[in-house]
């Protein structure tokens, strides 16, 4: 992918991998991600700026994805407290993909 930002001109290529490890009390998660950069001449002295910024939005997904889950789980449980139908389509949902995913 060609990235063109002011004077910065560069070739990227991004891979990214999730990984998912079920603990006893909740989920451990890796998100991985594979960087090539291809910076050419002089401007190559804004790689280490290209890679912090890369891995300062990593950080940042992986916090937003957990603030995403903890949400989800506490909505989950305001609505089995209530004891509402959607309570339960949702909870056999959940299970369901749970143990298709492992």
């Amino acid at each position: 992918m060609l990235l063109k930002q002011g004077p910065l001109a560069a070739n990227i290529d991004v891979n990214i991998r999730y990984k998912f490890e079920s603990l006893e009390r909740g989920t451990f998660v890796a998100r991985d991600l594979d960087l090539t950069i291809q910076i050419p001449g002089l401007l190559k002295l804004a790689e280490p700026y290209v890679v912090y910024v890369f891995r300062k939005e990593n950080i940042r997904i992986l916090a937003e994805l957990k603030r995403y889950v903890a949400a989800r789980k506490s909505k989950q449980r305001d609505l089995i407290a209530l004891g509402t139908p959607e309570a339960h389509e949702q909870t056999i949902s959940l299970n369901s993909k749970e143990k298709s995913d492992g």
